[in-house]
């Protein structure tokens, strides 16, 4: 992911994919 227009960094890509996993699971769970 980027972020500001900076290089993707490793903790940013794991958090925004964490992150969205867990936004996908909450939708199922609806």
């Amino acid at each position: 992911a980027l972020y500001g227009g900076g290089q993707p960094t490793t903790w940013t890509e794991v958090l925004s994919q964490e992150y969205y996993d867990d936004v996908a699971e909450k939708l199922k769970s609806n």
